[in-house]
């Protein structure tokens, strides 16, 4: 939600270093997976629909099916979002 007491410049000086910090984490998390992918090419990261993102080997999906398959998961950290599990 916008704060509507702030103008767009306001609002623009405090969003550009979290934009900043964010693409510094994601640049950590592609290194992570890189890492994983050395020993299990097919490690992908996944945002389930409780908040954890988790390093699986492999889809977390097969083809068209809902169901997930949590013995894929390598490890885990809760993630404070508001979504996942598309």
């Amino acid at each position: 939600m916008i704060d509507s007491t702030l103008t767009e410049e306001e609002q623009e000086k405090l969003l550009k270093p979290l934009v900043k910090r964010l693409k510094r984490n994601c640049t950590g998390l592609n290194a992570v997976l890189k890492a994983a992918r050395r020993t299990w090419p097919d490690a992908c990261l996944y945002l389930d629909g409780t908040g954890n993102l988790n390093l699986m080997k492999g889809d977390p999906h097969e083809g068209d099916s809902p169901h997930s398959h949590p013995d894929r998961i390598l490890g885990h950290a809760h993630l404070n979002a508001d979504g996942g599990d598309w």
